[in-house]
Order: structure tokens, then sequence, then C-alpha cells
């Protein structure tokens, strides 16, 4: 059993390190597409990138449906969810403390919180109606036209457009690559390893799968925040839980019939409702967030495990 621990852990670490770089090497061509587009880098983090590092948790919820546990999705994408807002954001704002608030940002915000409130909402119900699905895909499309409209400063953007040739769009879809491959093998050796040491199956639906599905918005996150791209690092984490909601659970709603567990029900959607208002409400009032907001959001989330263990132990 020893050697099955070391074996997983180093694997971990392996993909772990693949995902990083493949964060890198996206980012960097996701940054030169918006400037070649003279788009918004904070436009290209709410979408293309916020769908590509999503792409796990639809990979997850397909193949949930597809073996008849439809119901895993949804806590995949609320802890996912959790985790994007409290973990993956606050690790990034400790890193490069985040000064930017704006128009766009605030219609993602918005339809970040009124995603959340939806899910929850929807969760009362036992199965969750098709047409619910095809509503919050309605939504998302509506979400991203609405973002598309926004004539938001290009200001920021350098004049000098960088080329885009098929090398680079080649190395670009080699990160995406990485950061699929990666995040995919390193939850998959963390379900064994988690298997191995015998912990509870509904904390590793809730938390470790949602910890593996988030691995590509914290590569990304910490790439940007590094390279003080502030507006990508924002955009992909809002963009990720819009994209997670509308997109992931609006497919799933539509093609399986989901009900919701009790533990995500009564524990992680408000949690996650209160996360998403906290979050949202912080960058609204302050129009920047410190380090100390970025150490408050690790904490947020060191609660929610806590409630969630302790509601599984019956504790």
């Amino acid at each position: 059993m020893e050697k099955a621990i070391l074996l997983h852990s180093v694997l971990i670490f392996v993909f772990l390190s693949i995902l990083l770089k493949g964060s890198d090497l996206f980012l960097e061509g996701a940054v030169a597409i918006a400037k070649r587009l003279s788009i918004h880098p904070y436009w290209i983090g709410i979408t293309v990138v916020s769908v590509g590092t999503s792409l796990p948790e639809l990979a997850a919820s397909l193949a949930g449906i597809m073996k008849g546990t439809p119901a895993i999705m949804v806590g995949t994408v609320v802890g996912s969810n959790v985790l994007n807002l409290a973990l993956v954001a606050g690790i990034g704002i400790l890193i490069k403390p985040l000064r930017s608030w704006n128009r766009s940002q605030a219609i993602a915000m918005g339809s970040m919180v009124a995603a959340s409130f939806a899910l929850w909402a929807a969760s009362f119900l036992s199965p969750i109606p098709h047409w619910i699905g095809l509503g919050m895909l309605a939504c998302y499309i509506l979400y991203l036209l609405a973002l598309k409209g926004e004539p938001e400063a290009l200001d920021t953007l350098e004049e000098e457009k960088p080329s885009i040739t098929p090398l680079k769009l080649g190395i670009w879809v080699l990160g995406l690559a990485m950061v699929l491959v990666g995040s995919e093998q390193a939850v998959n050796h963390a379900m064994k390893l988690a298997k191995i040491l015998n912990v509870h199956s509904g904390f590793i639906a809730l938390i470790i799968i949602s910890v593996g599905t988030s691995l590509p918005e914290l590569g990304v996150t910490i790439a940007s925040a590094l390279k003080g791209e502030g507006d990508i690092m924002l955009g992909n984490v809002v963009g990720s839980n819009v994209a997670n909601i509308l997109l992931i659970s609006g497919i799933s709603f539509l093609f399986a019939n989901v009900t919701v567990s009790p533990l995500v029900r009564k524990i992680a959607l408000p949690y996650m409702v209160f996360v998403a208002v906290s979050f949202m409400l912080m960058c609204r009032i302050k129009r920047s967030l410190s380090r100390l907001d970025g150490a408050i959001l690790l904490i947020t989330y060191a609660i929610f495990l806590i409630l969630s263990f302790r509601y599984l132990t019956g504790g």
C-alpha cells in the first residue's frame, strides 16, 4: 500500500507540472489572439479561456450521464464554483492584488450570481425538468451576446498586433491539450489515492473531483497573476463559473434526469451563492482586492471544507 501511495503521489505531481506548463502556453496564445483581433483580454478570459478550462467539468458531466450517474455533475459544478472563487481567485489575488472594475465585469458577475441562485432553486425539483436545461443554455447565449455588445475600452491594448502563425496556433492548442490531459490524469490519480486512504466517497465527489476539474482554472489564474494579466485572471474565474452553471449544467439537465443530493442542496449550493454574492460585493464596493482579501477568500474555502466534512460525518 505504501508503494501505491508513493506512486500516485508522484504521478499527481507530474501531471500537475504538465498542467501548469500547458496553462502558461494557453495563456500566451489567448493574449496574442485577443490583441490580434482587437478584443479586450477580459472578453477572451471570460469566453475562450473560461470555456476551455471548463472542459474537464463538461467531460466529467457527459461521462456521468453515459454511465447513468448524472447527479455527480451538480456536485462537481458546485464544488468547482466555490473553489474557483474562494481558492483559485484567492491564490491569484495573493500573488497579484486585483485593481479592476468595469461594466463588462459587472455584467459577468451579475450573471454569475443570478445563475447561482437559479441552480440553487432548481435543486429543489426532483428530478430537474429538461426545460430548465434548455433555459440555461439560452441564458448562456444571451450572456455572451451581452458581453459582445459592451464597447469596453480597447485602450489597454497595445497598438501593435502580434502575428498569428500556424506554429503559434499549434502551441496554443498544445497548451490547451496539456491543460486537459494534466487535469484529467491528476484527478484520476487523486481519486485512486483517496480510495487507498479510505476517504469518504461523498467527500471525493464534492471535493476531490471538483478540485481536479478546477486545476485548469488554477493554472491559468496563477499564470495570469504572475504575468500581471489581471483581466484574464478575473475573467477566467468568473467566466468559468457562469459556463459551469449555464452551459455544463444546462447540457446535463437537458439530456438527463438529475436529482441533487442533500449534501449539495443543503450545504454546497447555499454556500456557493454566499461566496458568489460576497465576491461580487467585494469587487463592486472596494474596486480593488488586496492580499488580505485573497487570504479571506482562502479562509472561506477552508470553512466550506469543514462544513462539508461535518455534514458527511454527521458532526
